[in-house]
């Protein structure tokens, strides 16, 4: 978004995610802007850019051999990494070290290995999906913060001591409606004192809450991070960050599971020729 990078969905469900050419279901974050809010409590805790206008018309869909997006997070308070972002036209779909300073690594049950991801709201909260977290206890689950490769010993390590689910999250009964949890961490984070970490920007609070239908737009050109699909048979564990570029796909489409009821908090979003290498 001009300058800085903003987190419009989380990764919720799929057909079959350890198909080449699944078609992933995102909660869809223009819609859940004041249920974030009121669970950081804190108005100094903001999660929108501050020095620029956020649009939301899509991405240029142009592919180019490579592109870098530069963002400088001394100028932007939100949505910038440490590094810059560079996406290969390739198979190789590792991101740049510390590139994406605003993803976590989320663990659960006391054990040091990571189960899914999640994103930093605030230097207390961090945003992640409720299927994550599912039946799961908030006592033994950490967030491991400034990392690339997710089993690197010199992250930033806090415990969660408080989950806040949706409300109306109903899990797989509900087609995954909902699918959002917010963390507390018990000890905040500093992002003065920390290069490789920083918070994510939010899409602006639309006016109208049928607009959150139209973002993304279909064919927006979006990017999606994590450590890959670990528990697929015969798949490889990533251990390094992962960027894929994808297209967001209009809800008509016959492989987005998104019921009609559901449109104005789901999208779906799946790969396309020209990203795969």
């Amino acid at each position: 978004m001009d300058d800085h990078w903003e987190q419009i969905g989380i990764a919720s469900f799929t057909s079959d995610g350890c198909k080449t050419n699944s078609i992933v279901g995102y909660t869809r974050l223009a819609y859940y802007h004041d249920w974030i809010e009121e669970n950081i409590q804190n108005t100094n805790e903001t999660t929108e850019a501050t020095n620029t206008t956020i649009t939301i018309s899509p991405v240029d869909s142009t592919p180019r051999p490579s592109d870098i997006y530069q963002c400088d997070r001394y100028t932007v308070s939100c949505g910038c990494g440490r590094r810059n972002v560079q996406i290969s036209y390739s198979n190789n779909h590792e991101a740049i070290p510390y590139s994406w300073s605003m993803i976590v690594s989320i663990r659960l049950n006391y054990q040091n290995k990571h189960s899914c991801s999640g994103s930093i709201l605030s230097e207390s909260y961090i945003l992640t999906s409720a299927s994550c977290l599912a039946n799961v206890s908030s006592l033994g689950i950490t967030i491991v913060a400034g990392i690339h490769n997710h089993s690197e010993d010199n992250g930033i390590y806090r415990k969660v001591d408080q989950i806040y689910f949706h409300p109306d999250y109903l899990g797989s009964i509900d087609n995954h409606a909902n699918d959002i949890a917010i963390l507390h961490i018990s000890e905040e984070l500093n992002f003065q004192n920390s290069l490789f970490i920083n918070q994510i920007c939010l899409p602006k609070k639309s006016d109208g809450l049928p607009d959150s239908i139209y973002y993304p737009a279909a064919s927006a050109r979006l990017i999606v991070t994590g450590w890959g699909l670990m528990n697929c048979e015969n798949k490889i564990e990533q251990q390094l960050l992962q960027q894929i570029q994808l297209n967001a796909v209009d809800n008509s489409e016959k492989n987005c599971f998104v019921l009609n009821k559901h449109r104005h908090i789901q999208f779906c979003a799946g790969l396309n020729e020209e990203n795969t290498g």
